[in-house]
């Protein structure tokens, strides 16, 4: 249906803005990896999180008002509920369905009231570029008595301050203040015209440099519940700091500057742009020293306007700063907190740190500014892979420092709650003790659900991961519980064809067969009977992606870690923090966990062997044993197949398998050969 509110097809709520608001780049090939805390380098792990803008307006000024649910000049429903409401008054019913169903704002049916003709005939005069005869017709609407214009008003005086807005700035504003002043006497304003009156009105101001004016009315419509309104604000702000102004001769900024409410606007607008690793992280920098020395040097800095400046001073790398403002914060304030925790972490302060990032926890939860879910609009050109809600950033943090300071079941608590799996998985399977990883699951984690399908970040893995270390232990009796209920038949018949493999009472053929059984099991299902979570097998991505490999970088010390910091300096408190301590090394060290990749295959071929060595000489089942267990192994460690080679053709030549492998000089790729 056309809507007489649209220019080039655009709406009327888009074009009351400035932008439209970006779309968030997806990433070109493979899983978006999460962010590994333990993983990272000093730089990112010194950074804050992203604030939402228009969640930091509602932190600053409360309102109940939802945001709409559509774009102004597309409620359809609404506007045919209006229609059947008049025409039900002057028609019978059949009548009103079949009028509704093909009705046409721009030529409505005659039996409607004088007030909808003569703003269809507006409408068609502006849809043909006539703006002149649009606005006489509108007016001539608005002469209308009171009782005879309820359902059009609103929408005259918001078109003609639309077809003025260019060419007659007071006339345009006295028509979108006049749509507003109906719409607050009780006129029918079903397109949500009103709020986005607010956005035309800034428009006039935007044109002849009024920005402290035009913030004040895009502001106006955010409170009015207009969903575009937090991107004007955010586009008008950075209109102002893109001026070539100079510094101390920038009245515009002044302005906006001596307004408490409008500073308000921009704090929230610093505080949304992010931290110092971003591309525009400079220009931020200069921006943010511009706007304090624009404040007026007698106006009294309040407690939640320090809070939001420490964060945005930090955030800018301007370290001073922020500590001064933190100071004058309040001491429970979440922002505050965070930001004082990572300037004493810069210091070496690890006690201090760890305080004040509980009191950033426990401040949370009250916070819906920093609970928020992230969009920043500010930078079109840079988008993180990924960045973690606030409150699972300060998780991940609180994590690192509690492996820091050998807290080491604290720190897997940490990172089981805030959804942390690789980090969780780090410490459980190379910082715990099997006893120590045991007693957390009994103890910390929900009952088994007896899923299989188990999420990477929920207790049923946590349940798994410990499994297989069992596993890997020999500890098969203590293992099977942790397992997924519809694995455990799998589990039940390896652990059953391994032991009869090992007992020497049974005949020799038997026992072979078993751990040939047993040799298959652990080659098709290795990964979830053994597999490490991460390195080197990496079950965390069912093998196939090597990420992350937080041991190597937590390992590598102060002179490697900085490796992963070329692009900016690197944080000084925060590189005791980002590598492991002796206990943490030792503990690693201790573990002994496999080395290879795949490492399962390793012990299926090396079953597969054992299997081999109870069968006699020139036996089809030797060959297919020795021949099919190389090939599993011989892709990535060719070296070891080969021993399966020369042992195939130096036991087995009278063979068919034989025979083809000294033909080839390697081993036998699937085809007719005999097997079993």
């Amino acid at each position: 249906m056309f809507s007489p509110h649209r220019s080039s097809r655009l709406s009327a709520a888009v074009l009351g803005g400035l932008f439209i608001l970006p779309v968030r780049p997806l990433p070109a090939c493979g899983p978006d990896f999460p962010n590994a805390y333990l993983a990272l380098s000093a730089q990112d792990l010194a950074g804050l999180p992203t604030l939402n803008f228009a969640a930091e307006l509602g932190r600053v000024f409360p309102t109940d008002r939802p945001q709409s649910s559509y774009t102004a000049g597309e409620n359809h429903d609404a506007e045919l509920g209006e229609i059947r409401e008049v025409l039900a008054a002057r028609l019978p019913r059949r009548r009103v369905d079949l009028l509704l169903a093909k009705y046409n704002r721009i030529e409505p049916p005659p039996e409607l009231p004088a007030e909808f003709h003569l703003y269809a005939a507006g409408a068609r005069a502006w849809h043909g570029e006539r703006a002149g005869e649009a606005v006489a017709a509108w007016r001539q609407l608005l002469a209308l008595p009171a009782n005879e214009r309820r359902y059009r008003t609103v929408w005259a005086h918001y078109m003609i301050g639309r077809a003025l807005w260019d060419t007659d700035e007071p006339a345009a504003r006295a028509a979108f203040q006049a749509a507003r002043a109906a719409a607050a006497a009780g006129f029918s304003d079903s397109e949500g015209l009103a709020a986005a009156s607010f956005g035309w009105e800034a428009r006039t101001h935007l044109g002849t440099g009024e920005m402290a004016a035009a913030l004040q009315l895009y502001f106006q419509q955010h409170l009015a519940g207009d969903p575009g309104a937090a991107s004007s604000l955010q586009m008008v702000i950075q209109k102002v700091f893109a001026d070539d102004a100079k510094p101390g001769d920038e009245p515009a900024l002044k302005a906006i500057a001596a307004d408490r409410q409008l500073r308000a606007i921009v704090t929230a607008w610093f505080t949304s742009r992010g931290g110092p690793n971003r591309t525009w992280s400079g220009q931020a920098t200069k921006q943010f020293r511009r706007w304090l020395s624009a404040l007026p040097k007698d106006a009294n800095l309040e407690p939640t306007e320090a809070d939001r400046w420490a964060w945005a001073a930090y955030q800018n790398g301007l370290w001073s700063d922020a500590d001064a403002f933190a100071a004058v914060a309040p001491a429970e304030a979440p922002a505050s907190e965070w930001v004082r925790a990572m300037l004493r972490l810069r210091e070496g302060d690890l006690v201090a740190a760890v305080g004040h990032l509980s009191g950033a926890a426990q401040g949370f939860p009250r916070d819906a500014a920093l609970q928020s879910p992230l969009f920043r609009s500010n930078d079109w050109h840079f988008q993180a892979a990924h960045e973690d809600p606030p409150q699972a950033r300060l998780d991940g943090v609180r994590g690192v420092l509690a492996l820091r300071r050998a807290q080491y079941t604290e720190a897997l608590r940490l990172f089981v709650a805030a959804d942390h799996w690789a980090d969780a998985a780090y410490v459980a399977e190379h910082v715990l003790t099997l006893d120590e990883l045991t007693a957390f699951v009994r103890h910390d984690l929900p009952a088994a659900n007896g899923a299989a399908d188990a999420a990477p970040h929920s207790p049923a893995a946590l349940r798994a991961l410990l499994a297989r270390r069992l596993v890997r232990a020999g500890r098969f009796d203590d293992a099977r519980e942790y397992f997924a209920e519809d694995f455990r038949p799998t589990f039940d018949r390896y652990v059953a064809f391994v032991r009869d493999g090992y007992r020497e009472e049974n005949p020799r053929q038997l026992r072979a067969l078993a751990l040939w059984q047993a040799a298959q099991i652990a080659w098709q299902s290795g990964m979830e009977l053994q597999g490490t979570e991460l390195e080197p097998d990496f079950a965390i991505w069912d093998g196939n992606f090597e990420w992350p490999d937080t041991s190597a970088v937590r390992l590598t010390g102060p002179d490697q870690q900085s490796r992963w910091t070329w692009y900016s300096r690197p944080q000084e408190g925060f590189l005791s923090v980002v590598v492991a301590t002796e206990d943490e090394r030792r503990r690693t060290a201790d573990l002994h966990l496999p080395s290879r990749r795949y490492h399962y295959r390793h012990r299926a071929a090396q079953l597969a062997w054992l299997a081999s060595t109870l069968l006699p000489d020139n036996d089809d089942l030797t060959a297919t044993i020795l021949n099919t267990a190389g090939r599993w192994i011989a892709p990535r460690y060719p070296e070891d197949a080969e021993l399966f080679y020369k042992t195939l053709a130096f036991r087995c030549p009278r063979t068919a398998l034989g025979k083809a492998a000294a033909e080839r000089h390697w081993l036998v790729p699937p085809g007719p050969a005999p097997g079993i």
